[in-house]
């Protein structure tokens, strides 16, 4: 994946994020019917963002014009390839994208660029990442504030637990009596449990 693209598939990540933030603010019924209280909200909640594609983390600055058009600056690299470098870059990103819709249409320009439509598909969405499809591949694509990066660093890793001395099973219950003893062989036909 070329560098452009990956700010491209971040332009298109930020707006499925802003999607996925209003319609949870819009469940929880923070929004007003003033559509100038949801564009505040909204701002408030995407003004830093830090965007991980693969092994580059881009920090992004986010104006929300007004809903479905947004000025996106990417302000630096946090981490990844030296050498890509996307230091204050800034596009104008459009689109009408709302949850439940089947792709996502967005209109990228570039600060001296014409504006090019990119579309992608989101094909579903964990606490930690939206699985999109761009150009034919899958992208694990990580949208949160600066904040919640900063603050996941101190998160303790889970550790895998050893389920070898358990018996599981796909159904919730709990085993009452065994009706063979240790060491007895047994046949498919007479009931173990």
């Amino acid at each position: 994946m070329t560098h452009p693209e990956k700010l491209r598939l971040l332009c298109g990540a930020v707006v499925v994020h802003i999607a996925q933030l209003m319609r949870d603010m819009s469940l929880s019924g923070a929004f007003a019917s003033f559509s100038s209280d949801k564009v505040a909200r909204i701002q408030r909640a995407v003004r830093e963002l830090a965007v991980t594609i693969k092994d580059d983390t881009f920090e992004a600055d986010v104006v929300v014009n007004t809903l479905g058009d947004y000025s996106i600056t990417v302000v630096k690299t946090m981490h990844g390839d030296p050498a890509v470098s996307a230091d204050n870059q800034s596009f104008r990103v459009t689109s009408d994208f709302e949850m439940g819709d089947l792709t996502v249409d967005v209109d990228v320009a570039p600060e001296s660029g014409k504006k090019e439509t990119q579309v992608l598909q989101l094909l579903s969405r964990n606490p930690l990442a939206y699985k999109i499809i761009y150009h034919g591949s899958q992208f694990d694509v990580q949208v949160c504030t600066l904040r919640e990066r900063l603050l996941a660093n101190f998160m303790p890793v889970a550790e895998d637990s050893d389920t070898s001395k358990f018996l599981m099973s796909p159904m919730p219950g709990s085993v009452a009596s065994l009706s063979v003893k240790a060491g007895t062989s047994c046949l498919a036909t007479p009931a173990l449990l």
